[in-house]
């Protein structure tokens, strides 16, 4: 489905079988289910991805994502192909000087996350559970 920069599968067919499609879990606040962890290190994002539209063309998703410029995190829409299309290009020039990680340059699923409430995920900022946050 959709692949980073680097190769990792952002979707899978398991996964998507899982998770409910765009409004299915609306109105359920911290009960709402999370299936899929997303991140991009160097810029400091995280998403929690909650819903997914399969039929959709760029793999629209809703969930709560968290940046350096709002750690406490917002509900909001979010695509797939736009994940998979970021890369930090200016981190190529440099490659020599700090030995960069080509695999750390785009946004990466978490493989070892498992579904999990949102109000008992911990803010990935400063640790704090979610709860009461939504």
């Amino acid at each position: 489905m959709f692949k980073n920069v680097c190769g990792q599968h952002l979707m899978t067919k398991t996964l998507a079988a899982k998770i409910p499609a765009l409004w299915e879990q609306a109105g359920m606040g911290d009960d709402i289910i999370v299936y899929a962890r997303y991140s991009f290190a160097f810029g400091s994002w995280t998403w929690f991805l909650a819903e997914f539209d399969p039929d959709s063309e760029d793999g629209m998703c809703f969930g709560k994502v968290y940046s350096g410029r709002r750690p406490e995190g917002e509900l909001a829409y979010f695509s797939l192909g736009q994940l998979s299309d970021t890369r930090v290009n200016y981190l190529m020039t440099l490659k020599d000087s700090y030995r960069f990680d080509k695999k750390r340059r785009g946004v990466k699923r978490d493989t070892n996350f498992e579904a999990t409430r949102m109000g008992d995920i911990k803010n990935p900022f400063t640790g704090s559970y979610l709860k009461g946050k939504l």
